[in-house]
């Protein structure tokens, strides 16, 4: 066998080290591009992460005060229907209003209008608006939301 001569070895060496940092370099790009559209994704994940304990009391208060509404419009026992409506007025002024939306807070103030006028006859229809509007909200905590702009903080 015929020994390799200084140049060969110069020039094989130095096609090694191109080609292993050509490697490297396209590697980095194929990272970078993965993470760029994976990061999007991530946030959103983050946002329902980072509001889970929120989002579960927000549903424990939202079932309670629901089965309280429902109790108050199609209950026949008076005695459960006032202390639900003892309830529903403990709801109201605290824990709705510290973690409702909007709509649940105003189909709340309906119901409860209604119960305390005695010629009000659509509870139960209000009721019922009152459930949907819970159904809405929670419908629309849980679906992740993709941020309004990645570059929000970089203007």
């Amino acid at each position: 066998m015929k020994p390799i001569s200084e140049a060969w070895s110069r020039t094989i060496d130095s096609w090694t080290k191109i080609v292993t940092a050509g490697v490297i370099f396209f590697g980095a790009i194929i990272a970078l591009v993965q993470y760029l559209d994976h990061k999007e994704e991530q946030t959103a994940i983050q946002r329902i992460e980072s509001t889970k304990p929120l989002l579960e009391q927000r549903l424990a208060v939202y079932m309670e005060a629901t089965t309280v509404v429902s109790t108050i419009a199609t209950s026949t026992d008076k005695i459960e229907v006032e202390k639900a409506k003892e309830r529903f007025w403990v709801l109201y002024h605290g824990p709705i209003r510290a973690i409702g939306d909007f709509q649940v807070m105003a189909s709340m103030q309906q119901f409860g209008n209604c119960f305390q006028n005695s010629a009000c006859k659509s509870l139960p229809e209000l009721s019922d608006r009152f459930a949907d509007s819970v159904a809405a909200s929670l419908s629309s905590d849980w679906r992740p939301k993709p941020p309004s702009s990645l570059s929000a903080g970089f203007n």
